[in-house]
């Protein structure tokens, strides 16, 4: 049965009595391993658990006051407070005042009691949670079957804030810079015209540049490297065309769309018709930029009320930001200048122009990593009840405090910025000059992460087979957690409620 109205709850210490038989505890007692008689009390309530397991006693009995650190419950040792500190009548209060122990804030614990063991007439405090997304319980009980709960106060904590999901403040590394092409100059003195047209090494005038290398971040290569820039022609050969992001060689005369990361077509070589005017070499062509890489998709908030992992409440986290596509596309190389003729003046025997190398187009930028998805918030559960089969709770009031922030999604990651495309190799006389390199384009950006859904605030919650038979209840709850924000999706809500799922 479930109890959705609130009951008044019946005072029943008029109708019990101080037991003969049982161990005895007070705050002003002193742990040993004979303590226990009326005469001479335990002062902790779990050392009198102990000693009534060990002289085989079914009862201890609490006085008045306040007992500090958590409790955990043995199998067949009844629980029962409300004792004057004489043990001479019933009258007061006993209060259990947990603590956090291994990260969890459970004042009252039990598993695998299956024999009648019950616990009445206590105050039971739950501190808050004090770890990021941890929980407060009242009562966490396991696989207890036999546990009999009644006229019980059970006062849960707050649960603790989700921590925020992994933000970026750094972008991705961005990508190489093209190195520039070499400036034309006088090739060798040779009758006009030159019989072949020669590629210059890397050291001689109008050498083309090299395009920016892959760069290399989280075990992947980023996109692909830029062009390489074209040789520079001489005399009356023309330049050689820039290599494309590719590698393939694919060139454009002019960069419009569809045509990007391809490489500038070389200038034009010099005529040799005619001695008496002079015969320039045509500029090479730049090359074309880059693509951008495609974005990562933000995540969705967390949903749901959770899972329980270890007989403890998991609250559902956001979704991480997906990662940048590693789709970028590195910048064209530039086309080498044409080569330059002779002019009017020494038509018979001339130096022979070359033009400028074409500039390396950059390599691409490294796409950027998703952010985290936050964490969910804590929850607040007056009685946590774990596992097959039903606990009796009766004449009871269950108060909670509030469920814990989702924290929030964590920041995608920028992408790198793409690598320069250089200039080309300056013009020599007659000669053109070389077209500049393509930039780079610039890695996409990471998804951002979702917000973890807020901490739920419940006054008994059942899982995995538990059922509660309960009479004379009490509500008072805490508000649920707000779901984290961020720049993903939100996180949902907590859930509030007497009994949940």
């Amino acid at each position: 049965m479930r109890a959705d109205v609130l009951v008044p709850i019946a005072d029943a210490l008029s109708t019990r009595e101080v037991p003969d038989s049982a161990i005895f505890v007070t705050p002003q007692g002193i742990d040993s391993d004979s303590c226990g008689a009326r005469a001479k009390p335990c002062k902790s309530v779990n050392h009198g658990l102990l000693r009534a397991q060990r002289e085989k006693l079914g009862i201890v009995a609490l006085s008045e006051g306040a007992y500090s650190g958590s409790v955990r419950l043995l199998e067949g040792v009844d629980l029962i407070g409300g004792f004057s500190t004489s043990f001479a009548a019933v009258g007061g209060e006993s209060r259990i005042l947990g603590e956090v122990l291994d990260g969890q804030a459970i004042a009252v614990g039990a598993k695998n009691i299956t024999r009648t063991t019950r616990l009445s007439h206590l105050t039971i405090v739950a501190v808050d949670a004090t770890i990021a997304g941890a929980s407060s319980y009242g009562l966490h009980l396991v696989a207890s079957p036999g546990v009999e709960l009644s006229d019980l106060q059970v006062r849960a904590g707050a649960g603790a804030d989700g921590a925020h999901g992994q933000s970026y403040d750094i972008p991705a590394p961005d990508g190489d810079d093209g190195s520039p092409g070499r400036g034309g100059g006088e090739s060798v003195e040779t009758p006009e015209p030159i019989l072949s047209c020669p590629v210059p090494d890397a050291a001689a005038s109008g050498a083309p540049g090299t395009g920016g290398v892959v760069r290399q971040y989280q075990g992947q290569l980023c996109g692909s490297a830029g062009g390489e820039g074209g040789a520079a022609g001489i005399d009356t050969c023309g330049g050689s065309a820039g290599k494309a992001a590719s590698g393939t060689g694919t060139t454009a005369a002019s960069c419009a769309q569809g045509q990007a990361g391809f490489g500038g077509v070389g200038g034009v070589g010099g005529s040799n018709k005619n001695c008496a005017i002079e015969h320039k070499g045509g500029p090479g062509i730049d090359g074309c930029d880059g693509v951008d890489g495609s974005h990562g998709a933000d995540a969705t908030g967390g949903q749901g009320l959770g899972t329980l992992v270890d007989a403890l409440f998991v609250g559902a986290a956001g979704g991480n930001g997906e990662p940048a596509k590693n789709d970028a596309l590195g910048g064209g190389g530039g086309g080498g200048g044409g080569g330059g003729d002779c002019d009017f003046l020494n038509c018979f025997l001339c130096l022979a122009d070359r033009g400028g190398g074409g500039g390396g187009g950059g390599s691409a930028g490294c796409p950027g990593l998703g952010g985290g998805g936050g964490q969910a918030g804590g929850g607040s559960f007056g009685v946590f009840l774990v596992g097959a089969g039903t606990i009796s709770i009766r004449r009871s009031e269950i108060s909670t405090a509030n469920g814990g922030r989702g924290g929030n999604g964590g920041t995608g990651q920028d992408g790198g910025a793409g690598g320069k495309g250089a200039i080309g190799g300056a013009a020599f006389q007659d000669a053109g000059s070389g077209g500049r390199g393509g930039n780079g384009g610039s890695g996409g950006n990471g998804g951002n992460g979702g917000g973890g859904a807020g901490g739920p605030s419940v006054g008994i919650f059942v899982a995995e087979g538990a059922r509660v038979q309960s009479q004379e209840l009490r509500f008072n709850l805490g508000a649920a957690g707000p779901g984290g924000g961020g720049f993903g999706q939100a996180g949902k809500v907590g859930v509030r409620a007497n009994i949940a799922p």
